[in-house]
């Protein structure tokens, strides 16, 4: 029998995990009853809490659809899925839920990363992470964690003039998005084993306050259409909201209103 409610699937994922409720519980961090009681249906799990247990049993993004009883097999559906995703799971595990079920829909995109303002606006930093192949490889070429990345506002790339410029950018070169960052052949070589063909930025904007970048990246060398800019942009401005509250409560980190 299929399970229908929150706590019979979070039974369902542990138990095929191949994990008991209290090796879930030390896992997780949670008090000693409580998968009992998620699973019983008798308490609601916190945002945090429902964001540990997915990440333990390691669901993939349809598997997270499926857990918060979300069908999803368009963009502006998963636009609408947003919301329901934003108020039962953290705001970072929904974008990256997001990015990678509009991967999932269209396979030909390949991987994508949002930026963000240093808290002096100096640079940008690599803020979210999603289905970039071999990115283990990247990492270790250019010898840094993506999430240490600086990208400094003087820098020439189309990183850089999306958000200081405000303005959309498509490329089918990836020293496009690197000029400045690392060196021009390392870009080349990285593209080929990103297997990047074609790309596109954005700026993210939350109530007129800039607060990222976003890229997405296709395997398929090909222009952007002007439909499928639209449904981006109305993805993209689920995300800058949910992004401005991620950065907006690292202040030490972080700046949007500098």
């Amino acid at each position: 029998m299929e399970p229908t409610t929150l706590g019979e699937k979070i039974k369902y994922y542990r138990q095929r995990a191949n994990k008991s409720q209290f090796k879930l519980e030390t896992e997780t961090g949670l008090a000693s009853g409580s998968i009992s009681r998620i699973e019983n249906d008798s308490i609601n799990p916190t945002k945090e809490t429902l964001s540990k247990i997915s990440q333990v049993l390691r669901l993939r993004p349809s598997e997270m659809a499926f857990l918060l009883g979300l069908q999803i097999f368009s963009i502006s559906e998963l636009v609408d899925a947003l919301n329901q995703m934003s108020a039962c799971i953290t705001d970072e595990l929904a974008i990256q839920t997001a990015i990678d079920i509009l991967f999932d829909l269209y396979p030909h995109y390949n991987g994508g990363f949002i930026l963000v303002p240093d808290s002096k606006n100096k640079c940008l930093l690599v803020e979210t992470l999603a289905k970039v192949p071999n990115v283990e490889l990247l990492e270790k070429t250019i010898k840094v964690k993506l999430p240490e990345l600086r990208i400094s506002l003087s820098h020439t790339n189309i990183c850089v003039q999306c958000f200081v410029k405000d303005q959309v950018f498509q490329s089918f070169d990836m020293v496009d998005y690197t000029k400045d960052t690392i060196p021009d052949f390392l870009s080349v070589a990285l593209g080929k084993v990103l297997r990047f063909q074609s790309g596109i930025l954005f700026p993210l904007k939350y109530k007129g306050e800039k607060v990222g970048v976003i890229c997405y990246a296709k395997r398929v060398r090909e222009v952007y259409s002007p439909e499928e800019i639209k449904l981006l942009e109305l993805l993209n401005e689920k995300f800058a909201e949910m992004v401005y509250r991620k950065v907006s409560s690292y202040p030490e980190r972080y700046s949007v209103n500098e």
